[in-house]
């Protein structure tokens, strides 16, 4: 294993960016000018963000301007039984240190890097020691404040990856396999999906895979005959080739963190509708099952008008959908930005209307909080999972779908949080990555939100959400900011209420508060209003 670069010292001329003093020295009014080369600090960038969860993940001394991804898929043969990509990256970057080298997410496992080239000039790379980065050597020192332009060349097949695998040397306690979970997969019909989070988009594409870099992405998709190609954003072009493949063009000038990148081939059907004066409809599903899908996608409507009233912001991109991928290939639910990754086995007509729309309010609503505003660590998760499931909770009991109003499904989610802070820690301190999928974040933080409602009242909550998303959107955001933005809003220190609700071990008494105002009921109408529905979450939070 080849040892980095440790970070030095340097003199540096002014045509290598070096700041020059000028210190005049003068006896009487008058003497020598006396010129000092201030010592600058150059050297590799880091090659982590320090994220308490995934160590590995991020890189540092840049910040990405934007991805341009360039994929071709090749079905599976006998040569290669899962398919394959052959792939071409153009990722600009602003330079935020000198550096003598910088380095990708990009795992070994899945991928064979051919060349890499640095404003247009070929430059040395490698893998780093644990087969998670690409190591780039350019062939003149980055100085920093410049953009320049990365061009990668590169293969990749898809294979599962573990789900918690950037915890290096760390095992699973409870002794669970968890190698399906994420990452650039086959879809079991001839096609293949990225399921990026947390971990999952560097198995497919170079990238500083960490939500607190987002930038806007345009991604091209080569299908072969019978194929179709979707990704995150709007379709601006389709291309018919003569041997029967599509190139299918999809962008998003709004910034997305990778983990929230969606992208896939298949044999799909891409099903489209407007609402209007709202985001462009386009969802994917097998084109086998696209008769069954209609009056699921039905909703999608109803939901983000919905959701629209209940946040007090409008829908915050351009387009929104689904994309089912064949039965069996994936279990997950994933939020993605514009295009939300499920299994085609939601069609199932056993699935009620009731459970189905409540799904959807809460991948529907991670558009505003996870995607519009990213999360900065992946131990705050609670900030985009605790908000999903707020509004899930506030659809559920304006909805019929059970007999339950909102103060009793808020009490029982309390009813059922010390136990979860036991096992699992506070919302904002998950004990390990394991607890960020259970009801330690998504019931925990969503009763965190209700105790500051009735906190506050439904006036300042309102206008501190609405206040969060404003200021952040486009960018990552952390608790701190979070309860700093509740503090200005309520016009006094929050900090200790929120951090108690956060990051306390013992879950505080849930204030009686205000009743909430009085809102509309909610358009989306349930198929069988009697029937009760209640999320995996909740589930949970009640174990």
């Amino acid at each position: 294993m080849r040892q980095p670069r440790r970070r030095a010292v340097r003199h540096l001329a002014l045509t290598l960016g070096a700041s020059l003093v000028v210190a005049l020295a003068s006896v009487g009014g008058s003497g020598p000018v006396a010129l000092a080369i201030m010592p600058v600090e150059v050297g590799p960038g880091a090659r982590s963000v320090g994220d308490p969860f995934y160590p590995t993940l991020g890189n540092g001394g840049y910040d990405v301007t934007s991805y341009d991804l360039d994929l071709t898929w090749h079905a599976p043969d006998a040569a290669h039984p899962t398919g394959w990509i052959a792939g071409v990256a153009t990722i600009d970057i602003q330079l935020r240190e000198h550096l003598t080298e910088l380095s990708l997410d990009l795992r070994r496992d899945t991928t064979e890097v051919s060349s890499v080239r640095v404003g247009g000039v070929l430059a040395r790379h490698r893998a780093d020691g644990f087969g998670r980065k690409l190591i780039i050597e350019p062939p003149d020192l980055l100085q920093a404040a410049r953009t320049t332009r990365l061009r990668i060349e590169w293969t990749a097949r898809p294979a599962p990856v573990h789900r918690l695998g950037e915890e290096l040397g760390v095992e699973d306690p409870d002794g669970l396999d968890r190698a399906d979970a994420r990452g650039f997969l086959a879809d079991g019909d001839g096609g293949f999906f990225l399921a990026s989070q947390p971990n999952g988009a560097h198995t497919l594409f170079p990238s500083n895979d960490h939500p607190t870099d987002p930038a806007p992405v345009r991604v091209r998709l080569t299908a072969p005959a019978g194929m179709l190609g979707v990704a995150t954003g709007r379709r601006i072009e389709e291309v018919a080739h003569p041997d029967g493949s599509t190139t299918t063009t999809w962008v998003s000038d709004d910034p997305v963190a990778t983990h929230v990148l969606a992208m896939g081939v298949g044999r799909s059907t891409l099903i489209e509708d407007d609402i209007p004066g709202g985001p462009h409809l386009r969802s994917v599903v097998p084109t086998a099952l696209a008769p069954f899908a209609e009056h699921r996608l039905a909703v999608l409507p109803e939901v983000v008008t919905w959701l629209e009233d209940a946040i007090g912001r409008p829908y915050p991109f351009r387009t929104l959908g689904l994309q089912l991928v064949p039965p069996g290939a994936t279990g997950a639910i994933l939020e993605g930005q514009t295009l939300i990754l499920a299994g085609a086995g939601m069609l199932d007509p056993r699935l009620s209307e009731c459970a189905w729309t409540s799904l959807m309010v809460h991948e529907v609503a991670h558009q505003w909080f996870g995607d519009s505003v990213a999360i900065a660590r992946w131990d705050q998760k609670w900030l985009s999972e605790g908000h999903a499931t707020y509004y899930e909770q506030l659809w559920e009991a304006e909805s019929g779908c059970d007999a339950l109003g909102r103060d009793r499904r808020f009490r029982r989610l309390y009813a059922g949080a010390q136990a979860a802070r036991d096992r699992g820690g506070p919302p904002d301190r998950p004990r390990a990555p394991r607890f960020a999928y259970d009801a330690t974040i998504y019931a925990q933080g969503a009763l965190a939100l209700e105790a500051l409602r009735r906190e506050v009242g439904d006036e300042r909550f309102r206008a501190i959400e609405t206040t969060f998303l404003d200021r952040f959107r486009g960018r990552s955001a952390s608790t701190d900011d979070y309860i700093d933005t509740a503090s200005e809003i309520a016009g006094r220190d929050l900090r200790p209420f929120l951090e108690a609700w956060l990051r306390d071990d013992q879950v505080p008494r849930l204030p009686a508060g205000p009743s909430p105002s009085a809102r509309p009921s909610s358009s989306v109408a349930p198929a069988s209003p009697a029937e009760p529905t209640s999320s995996a979450v909740v589930v949970s939070a009640s174990d």
